[in-house]
Parts: C-alpha cells; structure tokens; sequence
C-alpha cells in the first residue's frame, strides 16, 4: 500500500481529507500530515512517502516552494497540489515545476479518487519498471555480463526491462539504440559475449521462473501445484493460476479479460464492468466464413463444437451457472443489430454511467 503525506495548514480540512474513502479505494494510507511545508520536509526526514498530497497556500513553506525543495534534493516523489479556483496560475506554475497533477479546492470524493487513480497507476508502472530492471539485471549478472549505469549493456537491458511482457525482435532492439542490426549484433557479441537471440532468451526464462515463484507462492491463491509436479498442466490447477493473474490485473490496472470466467471471478469487485457480447447464428457463421475461408457447414460445426465447450466449462468453474445468462453481466450487447464500433460506444458508456464520467479519458 502507498504512504501519503497530506499537507494542509486548516485543520478542519485535514479532518474532512482524512476521512474520505478514496484514500483506501485506490490502495493508498494517508501515513501522515504535516500544517505546512516546513513540517513536510522534517517529516520526509523520518519517513518515506510514495505520494504528496499538498496545500499551494501556507504559512513559512508554501506548496511551490515544498515542491522546489524536493527537486533541489534531488526527491521525486510525486506531488498533487490543493489549489482553489482563483489559484490557476500557481497550480500551471506547480506543473511546469514538475507536479504530478492539481486538484482544484473544496473538492469532494469524485475528484480526489480520480486524481488518486492516476497517481496509484503511476505508482503502479514505476514500481513494476523498477522490479523488471532489477530481475534483468541479476540475470546479467549471473551470466558474467556487468552493468555498468550508462553505456550499451545498461541500455540494453533496460530496453529488455521495458518490453517483458511482450516479444522483441533484434531489429527492434537495434532501433532503439539507434544502430544497424549487424552492428548491433556485433556490440551484444563484444559486450555481454552472447548473441541477442540467447541473452533475451535467458531474461525471458528468468522473467517466466520470477512469474511461477509468485503465483505459486502467492498467499490468495488456491491450492496450486508447482512447475515440478505433475499436476501442474491439469485444468484445475491452470484455472487456479489464471483466477489469480485476473484477480491481481483487476486490483493492479485497469484491463480488459475476454472470458476465462472473469465476471465470476471478479463478481465481488466494485470497479468491474462485465459485458456478454453475443450475435444470431447467422451473424456468426458469416463471419467465420469471411476471416477463415470455411464453408457454411465447416463454420456451424466449430460454433457447436466452440459453444459446448464454453459452456461446459463456465459451468464447471463457476459451480453451475449458465454462461449466456444475461442477469450475469452488467450489459448484454446484440452485434447483430449494432456495429462492433457502435456496440463499443455503447460499453464506453455503460462504463462511464457506471464509474463516472472520468471513465477511459
């Protein structure tokens, strides 16, 4: 959980900020507050905060100067400032300094939990960027390959830091570093003595051991078996593993899952929008037939084989429910009658009738 630093010299909005359920809904504590930026900075002595959350007017250290003397220390924490209406030009001021983003006073619950929402997002990414650097690191310097803080070996696995969630080709990596493929080849042969196809293999074997050791230690989740035991392929124990991955992208970030039972695992969660997208069977057929060069008949037998299937499943995983039951979801959509564009707009809605208007701006 982040720990928030509240700066406010009125202590009656200290009091009505403290009490505000944004704080806990976006993963945050408010650890501390502080009457003014003097106070702030002696408390930033004891204590590290992940977040601040500050006055811009305030006796003996104002918020732009709070904010000054961080950065003049070298500290980025981010910093969200309080200003109230007549206060623009000190807020842009605040911005142009470096701030994370403004909220505009007296505000209420909407607002402090959008604007918190982003900051945790921010947190969040950092905080993974971070991690990620650190495993390609190790994995570096297991092979012998020492990574010096400047130069083509640091850059390199920052690169490969970045992108571990996704493939990359060596192409891709030379563009980044802004050197021809056969050059760049060269540079990873002469600096870390592995061709780029063997390094980034063994950071992505690394990264996928980093991943086991997490879900299958992870104290929320299910009885799990591990990569060692022969039951680890087995249905149950991947569904286990994919339940756990859903529940901790829902509570990480925002994201979209198709299927795997997502509405049924997050069904107790508050910020989930869960919608069952159908279509008439001939809508469907049509379609298969377009995108895989099937017959009529070729197209029917894969909707049969492919609905069974999902069926069957649903209902196991979920304890018997029926997949296609509309009062399972927040929206059914009829792609049939809308375009998948139109039937977009109108998920986006929903979203933003359900969560605010703020909703994936």
């Amino acid at each position: 959980m982040y720990r928030i630093l509240l700066v406010e010299d009125d202590e009656a909005l200290r009091y009505v900020y403290a009490h505000m359920h944004a704080w806990q809904e976006n993963g945050v504590c408010l650890a501390a507050q502080a009457v003014n930026g003097k106070q702030a900075l002696e408390q930033m002595d004891k204590e590290r905060f992940d977040l601040i959350v500050t006055d811009i007017r305030m006796p003996f250290i104002d918020g732009l100067e709070l904010l000054r003397e961080l950065r003049r220390r070298g500290i980025q924490t981010p910093v969200i400032l309080v200003s109230s209406y007549g206060e623009f030009e000190y807020a842009r001021e605040g911005l142009v300094l470096g701030a994370f983003d403004y909220i505009v006073k007296p505000f209420r619950e909407k607002q402090l939990n959008a604007v918190l929402s982003r900051a945790a997002q921010s947190l969040s990414a950092h905080t993974d960027e971070d991690s990620q650097y650190a495993l390609v690191r190790e994995t570096f310097e297991t092979l012998g390959i020492p990574v010096q803080e400047d130069g083509f070996v640091h850059t390199l696995a920052a690169f490969l830091a970045a992108h571990l969630n996704g493939v990359i080709t060596m192409e891709q990596a030379a563009e980044h570093l802004g050197l021809s493929k056969d050059y760049f080849g060269k540079q990873c042969r002469s600096h870390t003595g592995m061709a780029f196809g063997a390094l980034y293999n063994q950071v992505r074997v690394a990264y996928a051991r980093q991943l086991l050791r997490l879900i299958c230690k992870a104290p929320d989740i299910d009885r799990a078996y591990a990569p060692s035991d022969r039951k680890f392929v087995s249905d149950d124990n991947l569904f286990r593993i994919q339940a756990w991955i859903i529940r901790e992208l829902a509570k990480s970030k925002p994201c979209i899952i198709i299927g795997k039972c997502a509405n049924h695992i997050l069904r107790d969660r508050a910020n989930v929008l869960s919608v069952y997208v159908e279509a008439p069977r001939k809508t469907c057929v049509e379609s298969i037939m377009q995108k895989s060069g099937v017959t009529t008949e070729q197209a029917n037998e894969l909707i049969v084989k492919t609905d069974q299937y999902r069926a069957e499943y649903y209902k196991y995983y979920t304890g018997g429910d029926d997949w296609t039951n509309p009062t399972l979801y927040d929206l059914t959509v009829n792609t049939g009658r809308l375009s998948r564009e139109d039937a977009a707009r109108l998920i986006i809605q929903a979203a933003r009738i359900k969560f605010g208007e703020d909703a994936l701006y």
